[in-house]
C-alpha cells in the first residue's frame, strides 16, 4: 500500500541541499528483499561510422507508433548540440532537424506524434540559458514542419525537467532557480501561454511524469541537517495539475535521482557509485517493492529511460581511443607518444620532467606507465590488482599511490595507501561512501590529500608516504562542508550565504582552531559543484571558481593574499573562460594557470594577454591534464571516436513482474 505524507505545496520550509549525491545504501526497508538478477534484452536502434557523441549526453526518445528516433548529438568543435531524426526502419540516414549555434536537449515526443519538446538555448541572447521550446515534424516524413517555438518565458531545467500531458495540450515542467528562488513545478499550454505555479519548494524538483490519473508525479532530493534529516535519499511526490496540496508517495534512502515509468508505476535508478565502472541499476514499484537489478554491459551508457514506448530505455556505446600526446605551452609541433589503440590516461610527470606517466589497460588489466618525452619504449612501472578502482589513483612521485575501493557495496570506501617499491599496502581509513570523501583526494607538495568522515563529522586530512595522517579541518555532517584549498599550513575555503548572493574566503591553519574571513565577495565563489580554491606555488594568489546566476557563467576569482593573510588590492575577475571548466592548475611561475573543459586553456593574469586554446588542432574532447615539472609542456589523451550506437533496452518482462 502506498504511504502519503500530505505537505501544502506553497509552505515555507527549510532549505535542503539539492546538488548531486552518490549513492549511500539501500533503502532499510527493502535491504532484506531478495530480488533476481536480469538481463534485460538489447536491440540496436541505429549506428554508423560518423556517429559521434563527442562525450556529451546524449538524450532522445522514440514516436508514438515505433517509426522514428529523435535524439540529441553534440558537437564540440562548433560548440554545439542539435536533434537529428532517423527512420528505425534503415530507409535513410539520420537528418539534422534543428540547426545552428545552439544547444538543443531531451526531446520528448507529443502523443499525436507530430511534434516535440525539448530544452534550448536559442531564444536566449547569451546563448546561456535554455528555454522549453516545440518543434512540428510530419509523421510521414520526419521532416520539421515549422521552426522551433519557444513555450516557456522562464528557464527550465537542463534535464528531466518535463513532460507533456496525456492530452499533448499541456506541457509541466521545473522552473530552474535563480537567486536563491524555490524550486517550482508549473504547467504552461503546449502552445505557450500563462504559466501557473502547481508545487513549490525549497528542496529541489526534478523528473515529472503525467500519467492522466488525475495526478503529476515527480521526484524530490532529500540531505542531512534539514527536516530532521539523517541521511541522503529521493522522495517520490504527486500533485494535482491544478495545484494545491502535495502528498509523498514514498521514500528512497540512499538513492540519487532515478526516472519514473510514464504510468508512475515504478521506479528506476542506480545502485552503483556513478564513479564504479560497472553500471548497476534496479527497478521498482513506487510504493517500494523491488522487481530486478540488472548491470549495463561494458562501454554502455544509459540515456533516457521510459522513451521507446512505455518499457524501453536507450543506451549508447562508442567506438574510441585516446592517444598519449605531448604539446609546448609556448608553441611548437605537438608530440604523439603512444598509438591510437587504447584509452590512455595521463596521470603526472617524473621529476626530472623526462617521461610521462600515464593509466592504460593492456588485455583488460590497468597499468601504470611511463613514457619518454623523448620517444622510444614505454615501461611499465605497475600493474594494478584485479578489484576494481573507485576513485583514484592519485600519484606521488613514481612511488606512492593513494585509491579508494568498494568496501561495503554502496555503502564504504576503502582507502588504500600502495608503495610501488615495496608492493606493501596500508589501509588508511574506512569511510563512508559520500560525495565529499569521493571527489577530494590529491596531493599537495610531498603529501596526499583526503576525506574521511567519522559519526558526525566530515574531516579534511593530510597523508604523509609513512602512513601518518594530520588532521587540517574538521566540519558537522549536518550540512555539506567546503572544498579546501591547502598550501603548507595555510588552508583556505569560501563559505555561501543560504541565497548564494555572496561568499566569504576563510583563511585558518592546521588543526579545529578558529578561522579568519578575510574577504567577502558578491556571488557564489568555490561552492558545491564549482572549483576549490587552488594556491598558487609563490603563496600569493589564491584562484577558485566564481559562479554567476545571471550569466550563468563559470569565472576564475583570483585573490592576491600576502604572508599576514591579508588581502591585497581588488580581486581578479578571469572572464571569457568555457562555460564549465575543471582541474585549475597553476604555472610553477605564478602568473597564470590552465584548466580544461573538452580543450585545455592557458589563462595569464595579465589582462592584456588572450585566453590561449592549446588543443586547438586536436580531433576529440579532453577530459585530463597533466602538467610538466617546468611547465613548459602539457601530457594530453584526446578521444579519437570512431562511430557509435544507439540501443533499446526493453524492461517489459521486468515491468510486468
Amino acid at each position: 500500500m502506498m504511504h502519503l505524507d500530505r505537505v501544502t505545496g506553497f509552505s515555507p520550509l527549510p532549505l535542503l541541499l539539492t546538488a548531486v549525491v552518490l549513492v549511500l545504501s539501500p533503502a532499510k526497508e527493502l535491504q532484506a528483499q531478495d530480488i533476481p538478477v536480469v538481463e534485460p534484452p538489447l536491440s540496436r536502434l541505429y549506428g554508423a561510422d560518423d556517429l559521434d557523441f563527442s562525450g556529451l549526453f546524449v538524450s532522445g526518445a522514440v514516436s508514438p507508433d515505433g517509426h522514428w528516433l529523435v535524439y540529441s548529438r553534440g558537437e564540440m568543435e562548433e560548440e554545439r548540440m542539435n536533434l537529428w531524426i532517423v527512420p528505425l526502419d534503415g530507409s535513410r540516414e539520420a537528418e539534422r532537424i534543428t540547426t545552428g549555434q545552439h544547444w538543443d536537449a531531451d526531446p520528448v515526443w507529443f502523443p499525436s506524434g507530430d511534434r516535440i519538446a525539448f530544452r534550448s538555448s536559442r531564444f536566449d541572447p547569451g546563448g546561456d540559458f535554455q528555454y522549453l521550446s516545440t518543434l512540428q515534424l510530419d509523421p510521414a516524413t520526419g521532416r520539421p514542419t515549422s521552426v522551433p517555438r519557444q513555450a516557456s518565458l522562464e528557464i527550465v531545467t537542463f534535464s528531466l525537467g518535463y513532460q507533456v500531458s496525456p492530452d499533448g495540450q499541456q506541457i509541466v515542467y521545473v522552473k530552474r532557480p535563480k537567486d536563491g528562488d524555490q524550486r517550482e513545478l508549473k504547467v504552461i499550454p503546449w502552445n505557450g501561454g500563462n504559466a501557473r505555479t502547481i508545487w513549490h519548494h525549497a528542496r529541489g524538483v526534478r523528473a515529472p511524469v503525467w500519467p492522466g490519473d488525475g495526478y503529476i508525479y515527480f521526484l524530490s532530493p532529500f540531505a542531512p541537517g534539514n527536516d530532521e534529516v539523517v541521511e541522503r535519499g529521493t522522495e517520490i511526490w504527486r500533485v494535482s495539475p491544478e495545484g494545491g496540496e502535495a502528498e509523498r508517495v514514498s521514500r528512497w534512502p540512499g538513492i540519487d535521482g532515478g526516472r519514473l515509468s510514464p504510468d508512475a508505476r515504478h521506479f528506476l535508478y542506480r545502485v552503483s557509485p556513478r564513479a564504479s565502472e560497472e553500471a548497476i541499476y534496479e527497478l521498482a514499484t513506487t510504493d517500494g517493492r523491488r522487481l530486478a537489478s540488472f548491470v549495463l554491459p561494458e562501454n554502455m551508457t544509459l540515456s533516457s529511460c521510459f522513451t521507446v514506448g512505455v518499457a524501453g530505455c536507450l543506451a549508447t556505446t562508442e567506438d574510441l581511443a585516446a592517444p598519449l600526446k605531448v604539446i609546448p605551452l609556448q608553441g611548437g609541433p605537438t608530440r604523439q607518444i603512444t598509438e591510437t589503440r587504447g584509452h590512455d590516461w595521463p596521470a603526472g610527470w617524473t621529476a626530472d620532467g623526462q617521461e610521462v606517466l600515464f593509466e592504460s589497460e593492456l588485455n583488460g588489466t590497468k597499468a601504470l606507465w611511463a613514457a619518454p618525452l623523448s620517444g622510444g619504449p614505454t615501461r611499465e612501472i605497475y600493474r594494478m590488482p584485479p578489484e576494481e578502482w573507485i576513485y583514484g589513483p592519485s600519484l606521488l612521485g613514481e612511488r606512492y599511490i593513494l585509491y579508494g575501493m568498494e568496501a561495503e557495496p554502496g555503502q564504504s570506501v576503502s582507502l588504500q595507501l600502495l608503495d610501488i617499491q615495496t608492493g606493501s599496502e596500508k589501509e588508511i581509513t574506512r569511510t563512508p561512501w559520500t560525495d565529499y570523501t569521493r571527489y577530494n583526494s590529491s596531493r599537495e607538495g610531498g603529501r596526499f590529500l583526503y576525506a574521511d568522515h567519522p559519526e558526525g563529522l566530515f574531516e579534511f586530512r593530510a597523508l604523509l608516504p609513512s602512513g601518518e595522517s594530520q588532521l587540517l579541518r574538521a566540519f558537522p555532517d549536518s550540512t555539506f562542508p567546503p572544498i579546501l584549498g591547502v598550501q603548507g599550513d595555510r588552508i583556505a575555503y569560501w563559505v555561501g550565504s543560504a541565497s548564494e548572493e555572496e561568499s566569504t574566503l576563510n583563511l585558518a591553519g592546521p588543526g579545529r582552531e578558529e578561522s579568519q574571513p578575510v574577504l567577502t565577495f558578491p556571488g557564489a565563489v568555490g561552492q558545491r559543484g564549482s572549483n576549490p580554491p587552488v594556491w598558487s606555488p609563490n603563496g600569493r594568489y589564491l584562484a577558485t571558481g566564481y559562479w554567476r546566476l545571471e550569466t550563468n557563467q563559470l569565472d576564475a576569482l583570483v585573490v592576491e593574499i600576502d604572508a599576514s593573510d591579508g588581502v591585497v588590492g581588488t580581486p581578479i575577475v578571469i572572464e571569457d573562460l568555457p562555460e564549465s571548466w575543471w582541474s585549475l592548475e597553476w604555472l610553477p611561475s605564478s602568473d597564470g594557470f590552465l584548466v580544461v573543459s573538452g580543450d585545455v586553456w592557458l589563462a595569464s593574469l595579465d589582462s592584456e594577454v588572450p585566453l590561449v586554446k592549446l588543443t586547438d588542432d586536436e580531433p576529440g574532447p579532453i577530459w585530463t591534464y597533466a602538467l610538466s615539472p617546468d611547465g613548459r609542456y602539457v601530457a594530453v589523451a584526446p578521444e579519437v571516436r570512431r562511430g557509435g550506437s544507439i540501443w533499446r533496452l526493453d524492461l517489459s518482462e521486468v515491468l510486468g513482474r
